[in-house]
């Protein structure tokens, strides 16, 4: 099994808390398309972290309200939830985002400046 960064990790577990036809799916479903957004951008700078972190920067300025929408509507989901069902939701959305957490920790490891790319990424969620 690849290892996948801690802050990666991390970023997935934030990601998923704030996100399902539930409306903790909706949120989820947004946080999602994102995240893929970002591993897209990824793959298109190709090593280049100059060119990531604008791509990433500049995505982030085009969608952030978007992302503000889809973090305060998967918190407020979340809080109608019990402790279990929060349990269950971040588990199956850990595993539901695993391939993408995987495939961006593996793209990662291509660029010079991972943490200064995961910051950006972080700000997704």
């Amino acid at each position: 099994m690849p290892m996948v960064p801690k802050a990666l990790l991390v970023f997935g577990v934030i990601l998923l808390t704030a996100a399902c036809s539930r409306p903790e799916s909706q949120a989820q479903q947004a946080s999602v398309a994102h995240l893929e957004a970002a591993l897209k951008i990824l793959e298109e700078a190709r090593g280049d972290s100059d060119v990531a972190v604008k791509a990433l920067d500049d995505y982030l300025v085009e969608h952030r309200e978007e992302i503000l929408q889809a973090k305060a509507k998967g918190i407020v989901a979340l809080e109608g939830l019990s402790p279990e069902e929060q349990q269950k939701f971040r588990d199956a959305s850990l595993e539901s985002t695993r391939l993408i957490r995987e495939r961006m920790g593996t793209i990662l490891k291509t660029f010079r400046e991972p943490d200064r790319i995961l910051e950006r990424i972080k700000q997704f969620h």
